[in-house]
């Protein structure tokens, strides 16, 4: 959230409207980096780049993250602060 008020505060302050925005972010982090993004840039294309994340040797990927404690507890971290950022109204819900 932050990083986005700050950054549409600089894109303000140079007049500047983009019609689309590239983020990178960890791959299980994209859905609340796309909500909060979409909250502030309603129209505007949003484009993800995403990398998979590694924590204790273990990647977090599509494909697997439920096998392991570790990526499981970085998923449903996720999933909780999506729930919490949406009730407050910090992100958009898709």
């Amino acid at each position: 959230l932050e990083d986005v008020v700050f950054s549409l505060d600089v894109l303000e302050k140079h007049s500047i409207s983009p019609e689309s925005i590239a983020f990178l972010c960890k791959a299980h982090h994209s859905g609340r980096c796309l909500r909060t993004l979409r909250k502030f840039f309603p129209s505007q294309a949003l484009l993800p780049v995403t990398y998979l994340a590694e924590y204790e040797g273990v990647k977090v990927s599509k494909a697997d993250w439920y096998q392991h404690e570790v990526s499981r507890g970085r998923v449903y971290g996720e999933y909780l602060r999506i729930i919490e950022y949406t009730r407050r109204g910090d992100i958009a819900n898709l």
